[in-house]
């Protein structure tokens, strides 16, 4: 009975405009989309969305210093705009590309690619396969060997061990994967600084 309630006050948040006009950019930011496929079937999924809501959403949008983030931001604000979708910012471009590159790549790839140039999350993967690094310490133990500005990187990493921690091999990449099933379980039980955030929980 508690997880049938549980369920049902899910359903009702999800259902709720804030959440939705949340969730479905950063949604629609993960697809190989254009950015004006992607904007037009974002209007599409949220054309019932109120004006005052949407504009709401816009204004109070602060998590803009990854590619996804900034993707649905300029996605959101291209649905306003009738489908013109803003650029990304000169100076933002060439991190930006190197994120969606390293998100669109196998997991385990992304992850080698980084690996490369840092050995301490080569040793990090190692404990974690050893069974070392516990789950509810997954998100402590990244945040120790990661850059709080990357957050794109914060996540493969995190995602990456989580996996191992599991003895699982999932090649699945980055922005392929289900965002509401990365923040299941411990992860989502506390906020972790720097790989999960308030607004992560949008997502």
């Amino acid at each position: 009975m508690l997880r049938a309630f549980a369920n049902y006050r899910q359903s009702r948040v999800r259902r709720h405009p804030l959440y939705r006009v949340q969730f479905a950019p950063r949604k629609h930011a993960r697809t190989r989309r254009s950015d004006a496929d992607a904007c037009a079937a974002l209007a599409g999924e949220i054309s019932d969305i109120p004006a005052d809501v949407l504009a709401a959403a816009i204004e109070s949008w602060r998590a803009r210093r990854d590619f996804l983030n900034d993707r649905a931001y300029r996605l959101l604000v291209g649905v306003r705009d009738g489908g013109t979708v803003p650029a990304i910012d000169p100076a933002r471009r060439e991190q930006f590309a190197r994120e969606e590159e390293l998100g669109r790549l196998p997991l385990p790839e992304a992850f080698a690619q980084l690996a490369a140039t840092r050995p301490e999350l080569r040793d990090l993967e190692n404990r974690a396969r050893a069974g070392e690094v516990p789950r509810r310490e997954v998100a402590a133990a990244v945040d120790a060997v990661t850059n709080h500005d990357e957050r794109t990187v914060m996540r493969i990493v995190a995602a990456h061990v989580m996996d191992c921690t599991r003895n699982r091999d999932d090649s699945t990449p980055l922005f392929d994967r289900d965002p509401r099933r990365d923040l299941r379980g411990r992860m989502k039980a506390s906020v972790y600084r720097g790989v999960l955030r308030p607004e992560d929980f949008h997502t």
